[in-house]
């Protein structure tokens, strides 16, 4: 049987045709979520919304030494990222944020903050190699007061410690661009 070359041009149109249609579905709708939980703060739970003061904390370092959040954020343009080790979700966003961090300006910084024991969590990034600052929620303090309760999640804080946006599902296609364009 043979197959005319009008056939194979139409069909590999076709297929183009479809994987860019399923690329631009997904972004639109990972752009409308994003937009749905900054308008509707209800959707995500969480203690604070955009517009609020951030909190601040004492959250333990790698080295055990408790740290005043507002000591870290100071001045800059935060990306905090509430994680879990295990999570393959939690580590794609790793991945991301590491790759893009030392591209980043010196008014952004980019903490991960984890629930997990503290030894647990030194070997944790050693072995992932996290070049971003990591801190250590004990028994999930932090998370569990003001009710961050799905991982990752993502808060971008100004340097005024002003919450820019909240990001509390993981939605394929965003990219750490997307969140750095908020500020």
């Amino acid at each position: 049987m043979e197959v005319s070359k009008k056939f194979l041009v139409l069909f590999i149109i076709g297929i183009g045709l479809t994987a860019f249609l399923g690329i631009w579905a997904g972004n639109y709708f990972s752009s409308r979520k994003i937009q749905e939980a900054e308008v509707n703060p209800s959707v995500n739970q969480i203690a604070f919304k955009p517009g609020d003061h951030f909190p601040n904390a004492k959250i333990k370092n790698l080295t055990g030494e408790k740290v005043d959040l507002y000591d870290l954020i100071s001045d800059k343009k935060t990306i905090l990222l509430f994680l879990t080790i295990g999570n393959i979700v939690c580590q794609e966003e790793i991945n991301k944020w590491s790759a893009i961090y030392p591209l980043l300006s010196s008014e952004y910084i980019v903490l991960g903050v984890f629930p997990e024991p503290l030894n647990q969590l030194q070997n944790y990034q050693k072995e992932k190699t996290i070049n971003f600052t990591v801190l250590n929620d004990p028994l999930a303090a932090f998370v569990s007061q003001y009710k961050i309760n799905s991982y990752p999640t993502l808060i971008g804080v100004d340097q005024n410690q002003k919450i820019i946006f909240i990001q509390t599902e993981y939605f394929t296609g965003t990219k750490p661009e997307d969140f750095l364009k908020k500020f």
